[in-house]
């Protein structure tokens, strides 16, 4: 939105509350949605909400493009913010439950990567667009793409729901099937050690694309989504006798999907009822406050120190650098991930960018006294793009893997509404602090990594290699056990070739 608002039409009036109102309506669109689609992935599944999303934000994004007054236009766009707020939730997650196990990190930053190319697409396809064909045509050319993704997932490519969310709702033979699915596509052998048949057919999940979405939705249809008493503990998650239906082979079964929702709520009660929970509940907040509010306020500072400090043909080539050095930033989070842990390279990155940040700031502030030149300025925020996009990769990364499955979206929607917070707020603060000086902005946003760096030494567990659903099993006995026999097995089936 920042790239059209100047090309928007005199006749619509635009002031400077109503661009304000224009820069941050998507950012909130994308927090409404982040809760609302976190909940709705975790009750129907990840492949479900990922497609809705993709076709509502093609639809709000294609229509935004005929807007007729910026009211109409801001409507729109929070339209378009609602659905992408759920996309980044849903597709990370979705990432790190089928990965295997060594190398989740390095395919969250792979993923990562894909929005970070799309920003610099974005960059581009404004600077050739809008002088010639206007912000309309650049509307249409940003939203298009959204409909590759939907033809190959509905049409060309199968796309398998996560295995994990799967067996949490006791549809253990699919996930079995969704596994076999991955295994041969990589071509790793594999066999499903842990299915007896229960619920349903293996064969059921390998069916159209659309089978499987209305499968996930309706919650199984009859028969599916079954598990038997003894899997399910015997017990539903408030200590109450389940709800028993007849199977096909006689034996009395509980709803998965209606065990898989007592045990989420008995899952929060739990987290929110333990220090650790509450403390890593409360560090996560800050880290995901204190990181997206440096990312975006240094995206804000850094093309207004530009445009008043370097020379006018090399403005855009520097906007252009900053975006690429989001690409390396994604993999270096990833790949450390791996290496030494989500916790320990979480620290590294707030660390790192705390200090570049602040070196930007006292170099840019030179500038003006003639101590520094602004290519030492634009290198050292190259360094601050990368440590601060690589947060956001470790965010969505120990995140989804701090929280059990039936609770992991809800918990990743619902945090990630502060990094929606963050960005809305981060240029006004970020404004507002450069008029007083140049390295005011840069201190508030390197201060703002400072405390995200010691919410990560509060964090209380490493999550790398970690089984949250295990954990929390064995935490407490009560809980509604959900097939934890067989996922184990399943899930590191895949990890290497045996």
């Amino acid at each position: 939105m920042a790239l059209i608002i100047p090309d928007l039409p005199d006749e619509w009036d635009i002031t400077s509350s109503s661009s304000g109102v224009l820069a941050g309506v998507v950012f909130i669109g994308m927090g409404c949605g982040a809760a609302f689609w976190g909940v709705l992935s975790d009750r129907i599944g990840r492949l479900p909400v990922i497609v809705f999303d993709i076709a509502i934000a093609l639809f709000f994004g294609m229509l935004s493009a005929a807007s007729q007054s910026w009211v109409t236009l801001a409507v729109l766009r929070f339209g378009f913010g609602f659905a992408v707020g759920g996309l980044l939730p849903a597709g990370s997650t979705l990432v790190v439950e089928c990965s295997p196990t060594t190398a989740v990190g390095l395919s969250v930053g792979l993923a990562m990567n894909l929005f970070s190319v799309g920003a610099i697409l974005e960059t581009l396809f404004a600077e050739a667009i809008l002088p010639q064909l206007g912000w309309a045509v650049l509307l249409v050319v940003s939203a298009a793409p959204l409909a590759l993704p939907l033809i190959v997932i509905l049409f060309v490519v199968r796309i398998v729901e996560s295995p994990i969310w799967l067996a949490s709702q006791g549809r253990i033979s699919e996930a079995n099937a969704a596994l076999s699915h991955i295994a041969r596509t990589n071509g790793v052998p594999f066999s499903a050690p842990g299915d007896k048949g229960e619920g349903t057919d293996a064969s059921a999940s390998r069916g159209p694309f659309w089978h499987q979405m209305w499968t996930s939705i309706s919650g199984g249809g009859s028969g599916r989504g079954a598990l038997s008493k003894e899997a399910a503990g015997g017990a539903s998650a408030d200590g109450g006798t389940n709800t028993t239906t007849s199977s096909s082979g006689g034996s009395e079964e509980v709803d998965g999907a209606r065990v898989a929702r007592d045990r989420a709520w008995a899952l929060l009660c739990s987290l929110f009822g333990k220090r650790e929970g509450l403390v890593l509940v409360l560090a996560l907040l800050v880290l995901w406050l204190s990181g997206p509010f440096a990312y975006y306020g240094i995206v804000f500072i850094l093309p207004t120190w530009f445009d008043s400090n370097v020379p006018s043909d090399w403005r855009h080539w520097c906007d252009v650098l900053t975006a690429v050095a989001e690409l390396p930033g994604n993999l270096l989070a990833g790949y450390l991930g791996d290496l030494i842990g989500r916790k320990p390279t979480m620290i590294i990155l707030y660390m790192a960018a705390a200090v570049c940040i602040f070196i930007s700031g006292v170099l840019a502030d030179a500038v003006s006294y003639g101590g520094s030149n602004w290519q030492v300025v634009l290198t050292m925020a190259c360094f601050a793009k990368v440590f601060t996009t690589g947060l956001f990769t470790m965010l969505f990364l120990y995140t989804p893997e701090a929280f059990p499955t039936p609770v992991r979206n809800l918990s990743l929607g619902f945090l990630s509404i502060a990094a929606r917070v963050a960005s809305a707020v981060a240029p006004t603060i970020g404004s507002l602090a450069y008029d007083a000086s140049t390295m005011s902005s840069f201190a508030v946003f390197g201060t703002s990594c400072a405390v995200g760096m010691l919410a990560g030494f509060a964090l209380p567990f490493e999550t790398k290699n970690r089984d949250a659903d295990a954990v929390h099993e064995e935490q407490d006995d009560s809980m509604t056990r959900i097939a934890s026999t067989e996922r184990t097995p399943l899930v590191k089936g895949l990890v290497k070739k045996p």
